[in-house]
């Protein structure tokens, strides 16, 4: 009888400590900064595959004017909007006034060749 009255005792002061709004901010901070945590370790791998079609693009871009590499560099940070090029320009063959011609058959390659990746 004495055990459980005292369990019941603990039980009650967890609960009301829990409840208190420091241990609530400091459970919060800590889920925030997990949670911040665990999306950068998601990303870490759609980073470098990024920084690896840049690199195999190294060569085409060093002959872009300014404007095309603003939007080079625009569609490679990050996969979304990789993935939304490839599909109006790669595949549904849409015009791109930036990027064209082999540059744009090479570019498709290779996002092709890293899409497994993304």
């Amino acid at each position: 009888m004495k055990k459980t009255f005292i369990i019941i005792i603990e039980i009650a002061l967890l609960y009301l400590l829990l409840r208190s709004s420091f241990v609530q901010y400091l459970l919060s901070d800590m889920h925030r900064t997990l949670s911040d945590w665990m999306t950068e370790i998601s990303q870490v791998q759609d980073r470098q595959t990024l920084d690896q079609l840049r690199g195999s693009m190294s060569m085409e871009t060093r002959q872009f004017n300014e404007q095309q590499l603003d939007y080079f560099n625009k569609i490679t940070y990050s996969t979304e909007q990789v993935l939304r090029f490839e599909n109006l320009y790669c595949i549904k063959k849409d015009k791109n006034p930036f990027i064209y011609g082999p540059t744009l058959t090479h570019f498709c390659g290779e996002i092709n060749r890293l899409k497994s990746q993304f």
